[in-house]
């Protein structure tokens, strides 16, 4: 049962990845609702789709199979390797801020590292990006704990 959980690695990341972006568009459109009418939702729908689609959809996914095969690979105890795991999904989260900022705005990946950067804004957009991947990475072990309850 166990080769069968890791074929199925990649189907079962793309279906977290799923359930989160329903759950982030959930969480926009009653964020929206409760901040007032000025927001037009058409417009976060469209840019949350987009940023959704790419990041959760498709490169979450293959970046948590990249993770998990580098922590099987490189530690030898659970513990180290779900530790392993978890720190390269939050690096993970990380590059996709800037993968994303420069598939949005090109030209802003020259001013991504300047120095005239508000480094108290890049810290906080860093951490508004580890909370996706974090919760990419726990709901991702919740559903494999979830798989090999109904397999025994």
């Amino acid at each position: 049962m166990y080769t069968l959980l890791k074929k199925i690695t990649l189907l079962r990341k793309v279906i977290v990845g799923g359930f989160l972006s329903i759950g982030f568009l959930l969480m926009v459109l009653v964020n929206t609702i409760i901040l007032g009418g000025k927001v037009m939702l058409k417009d976060y729908f469209i840019v949350f789709g987009l940023t959704s689609i790419i990041s959760l959809l498709i490169i979450a996914p293959l970046w948590s199979a990249l993770s998990d095969f580098i922590s099987e690979r490189t530690t030898k105890h659970y513990k180290n390797k779900v530790i392993m795991s978890c720190l390269l999904h939050l690096l993970g989260g990380i590059l996709m801020l800037f993968f994303i900022t420069v598939i949005l705005d090109p030209g802003s990946y020259r001013n991504f590292f300047s120095v005239d950067v508000n480094y108290s804004l890049m810290i906080l957009y860093m951490f508004y990006s580890m909370v996706p991947a974090l919760a990419f990475w726990l709901a991702d072990r919740l559903f494999l704990q979830y798989i090999n309850k109904q397999i025994q």
